[in-house]
C-alpha cells in the first residue's frame, strides 16, 4: 500500500510539470555567462498583471506552467531587475534566456 501511494504521488507530480515550459536564465557580462542561481522570476500578462512568481534553482532553471502566450519577464539578478519578453508554448525542451547590462535580452529554445 505504501509503495502504491508513493508511486501515485510521483505520477501526479510528474503530470503537473509535464506541460510546463522549462527555462534557464543566464546573466551575460562580456563573453562570460553566469547562471542566474536562486533568483526571482516574475511574469506579467498583457494587462501588466502578475501571473507567475518563482525562483530559479542552482543552475538558473525554472519550470513555468501557464497557458500559451507572450509575457513580460522580470528577473532579479544581484539586486538589479532585468526585463525581457518570453513566450510560453507548452512544448518540450528548454529555453535559454540571456540578459545583462550591455545587451538586449533574448531567448533560444533548445530541443
Amino acid at each position: 500500500m505504501k509503495t502504491f501511494f508513493v508511486t501515485s504521488v510521483l505520477v501526479i507530480a510528474m503530470s503537473l510539470t509535464a506541460a510546463a515550459d522549462n527555462f534557464q536564465f543566464f546573466y551575460q557580462s562580456g563573453n562570460n555567462f553566469y547562471y542566474a542561481s536562486y533568483e526571482s522570476v516574475k511574469l506579467y500578462d498583457a494587462g501588466n498583471r502578475l501571473v507567475f512568481s518563482g525562483f530559479t534553482d542552482k543552475y538558473g532553471r525554472i519550470a513555468i506552467k501557464l497557458n500559451s502566450g507572450n509575457f513580460t519577464c522580470k528577473v532579479m539578478y544581484r539586486k538589479t531587475e532585468y526585463a525581457t519578453s518570453i513566450s510560453i508554448s507548452n512544448r518540450t525542451g528548454i529555453s535559454k534566456v540571456y540578459f545583462g547590462r550591455a545587451m538586449r535580452p533574448y531567448s533560444v529554445r533548445v530541443l
